[in-house]
């Protein structure tokens, strides 16, 4: 009797694991059914900037689960995804993130819009651009909008104190002086110690020729590591600027335009005539007992009240003592569609010197 009590509880037992078992095996069973069910869509895609390029590894991510993947050459990504409603989220650096919806769709296209915000993290060296934490050389950067906001005739101009390590100098106060930078201080006696200047990757001999309003950015390069990639031509720095560019949507008109008024700040005070013939007979008697020169040239020293009548001329108020005007207009025109772009611009300066005779007339145009 007991021996069958036994045996009873054993098989009892027997029973109790092997439902145990079997449920836990239809549970993993159901789970991984559904599972293999749900993930076998694959979708086609293509990542574009607002200008219809197709922008080179792009990241596409799975919001739910995180597995993503990158853009080819061009452009395009296959990613598997489950069945329903999934978001995927693509991002580039300079641009805004984006999140897509897929729903049922097989196919889709992705166009981001550039975020002016994060391209100030991003530097241009060379032919290509890296992060600003992930640089290691020396750069200095200033943006277009703090450009725009000074009231200069060039592009020197309104670089000077902006920029740490860049020193800016004019060889005169003449409106069309040549304007001197230096990066890395002066390296050599006898050759040209300017930088390198870049304007939208090609090299040019000077920055007269373009408007301040048209910079988007300008770019500093100052130590070896950084200027290494343009070779001896970069030894005394690199000067590296990006113009603005048409965005995509609606035609855009844009007008820039300032007055400014420039004046002598400082005279030196001058003698008046009946003073400075009395200073001119003291030196005279100084020398020689009969100034007899001095009466030649300016009369008896007794007739001397007449130069009382006389206001005489200030030279300085005849060759530099007006009030000049100067004026900035700058007209932009721009738009761009998914296959083309233009930015049309006009600039008139007109900066006359302080100097009589002297200034400063040039019309750019840009296309």
């Amino acid at each position: 009797m007991k021996n069958s009590l036994k045996h009873f509880k054993a098989f009892v037992f027997i029973l109790f694991c092997l439902n145990i078992l079997s449920s836990a095996f239809a549970v993993e069973y159901i789970n991984f059914v559904g599972e293999v069910s749900s993930v076998n869509e694959k979708i086609k895609g293509q990542v574009v900037s607002d200008l219809g390029e197709p922008l080179i590894g792009a990241t596409i991510v799975l919001k739910k689960t995180g597995k993503g993947t990158i853009t080819d050459l061009e452009g395009n990504f296959f990613i598997d995804i489950p069945k329903g409603e999934i978001e995927l989220e693509v991002s580039y650096i300079g641009y805004k993130t984006q999140i897509v919806k897929v729903k049922d769709r097989k196919n889709i296209v992705v166009r981001l819009q550039e975020d002016n915000a994060s391209l100030d993290e991003v530097v241009v060296i060379g032919y290509g651009n890296i992060r600003r934490e992930a640089l290691t050389g020396s750069v200095s950067s200033i943006s277009g909008k703090t450009i725009s906001q000074v009231p200069v005739s060039s592009v020197a101009e309104a670089m000077v104190g902006k920029l740490a390590g860049v020193q800016i100098t004019t060889a005169d106060g003449s409106p069309d002086a040549d304007i001197m930078i230096r990066v890395r201080g002066g390296g050599s006696i006898t050759q040209d110690n300017s930088p390198l200047y870049i304007v939208d990757g090609f090299p040019v001999d000077n920055l007269k020729d373009i408007a301040p309003t048209d910079i988007e950015s300008i770019d500093v390069l100052k130590d070896a590591s950084s200027t290494a990639v343009y070779g001896a031509r970069g030894a005394n720095g690199v000067v590296n600027i990006t113009t603005k560019r048409a965005k995509e949507g609606r035609t855009s008109i844009s007008f820039n335009s300032y007055v400014t008024l420039r004046t002598l700040s400082k005279k030196l005070d001058v003698l008046d005539p009946y003073k400075f013939v009395l200073l001119q007979y003291e030196y005279a008697r100084s020398r020689s007992s009969e100034p007899t020169s001095f009466i030649d040239r300016y009369g008896d020293p007794s007739e001397f009240y007449i130069y009382k009548n006389y206001s005489g001329d200030d030279w300085q108020d005849e060759v530099m003592g007006g009030t000049s005007l100067s004026q900035y207009y700058n007209v932009t025109i721009s738009g761009a569609s998914p296959k083309n772009q233009y930015n049309l611009s006009f600039t008139h300066q007109n900066s006359p010197g302080i100097l009589a005779g002297n200034g400063l007339q040039k019309n750019i145009f840009k296309f």
